[in-house]
Parts: C-alpha cells; structure tokens; sequence
C-alpha cells in the first residue's frame, strides 16, 4: 500500500490501520449523506403530494360553498303561511281548493329546521290545472316541497280528478342564545 498523505511517517509507520478507519469513515458519511438526501426528496414529493391534493380540491370546496350559500339564502327567507300561499297559488291556477287542513310543526333534519305541513283537498279538477298549481308550488327562493299527492279518477266523469296534496314548508331554528353568548 503506498503511502497516502505521508500517514506512516505522521503515525509512526503504522498507516494501514488508520487508512481503513479513515476510508470507512468517508465511505459511512458519503453513504449517511445519501441517506438523508434520499429522505429529504420522499418528504418534499410527499410534500408536493399533499400541495396537488389541496390544489385539485378547490374547486370542490368552492362548489360546497356556493352550495351553502344558496341553502342559507334559500332557508333564509320564511315560508309564508302555507293555507294562504297554497290559496294564492290556487286563484292563479284556477283550481278550487275544497278544504286546508294544517299540520303540526315537526322538528327535522336533526332539529336545525322545524317542518310546517297542510293537507288540500281538490274536487273534480281536470290534470292540466293540477299541473299549472304543481308548477305554481315550485319555487326556487321558498323552501317547499311536495310530500303527498293523491290522484283518484272519478268513475263518471272523463278527465276527472279528486286530489289529496300535502304540501311542507321548512324554516331554519334559529340558534340558542346560550350556545353564542360568550363568557367574559
């Protein structure tokens, strides 16, 4: 083995021991450096993982946010009182309601809206008529829904019809006072 770095004559001629320690140190640290080199690009590619994730689900959450919204803004406005709206919707449709009956509030949709319900009656009304009030019913700003619709053809009569339609009107709680009061 020649003499590197003048080892023997500094170490007292005994350099082949100190040569190997001394390799195997540069070697461990060349290695140890790549080792760490190695993790560090897993952790930036997880990294840039995690960043193109978020980057993709943006859309999503501005989607779900508009979503929202429009619940918020739809469930903002109050339902009128659903005997007189479904009255109005009636004259416009020229259909005769015969009886409204109202219907009890029920709590829903884990106690964050509380349902109000009438049950009408028609007589003797043809289907274009009842498809003009359907359509009178539907609005995109009034949360409304149709929850009961029961057809009956009368036996006597040709396009005749008698109607059972239940209609439901949902209004948001609004938030205890105890649960926004906060505690100085």
């Amino acid at each position: 083995m020649s003499d590197v770095f003048g080892l023997k004559a500094r170490f007292g001629g005994g350099g082949a021991p100190l040569w190997w320690a001394l390799t195997g140190l540069f070697v461990t640290l060349v290695l140890g450096l790549e080792l760490w080199g190695w993790s560090i690009q897993r952790e930036a590619r997880d990294i840039a993982d995690v960043v193109t994730e978020v980057r993709d689900a943006r859309p999503k959450v501005v989607n779900d946010k508009a979503v929202r919204e429009r619940a918020q803004k739809r469930y903002g406005t109050k339902a009128p009182e659903l005997a007189t709206f479904l009255e109005e919707k009636a004259k416009t449709a020229t259909v005769s309601l015969a009886d409204t009956q109202p219907q009890a509030e029920v709590p829903s949709e884990g106690k964050q809206f509380v349902e109000r319900g009438a049950v009408t009656h028609m007589r003797k009304v043809g289907l274009k008529p009842i498809v003009s009030f359907l359509e009178a019913l539907e609005s995109p700003r009034l949360p409304l829904a149709v929850t009961k619709l029961n057809l009956r053809k009368r036996s006597t009569e040709a396009n005749s019809y008698d109607v059972e339609l239940g209609v439901s009107a949902y209004d948001r709680k609004e938030a205890d006072k105890k649960k926004t009061e906060v505690k100085p």
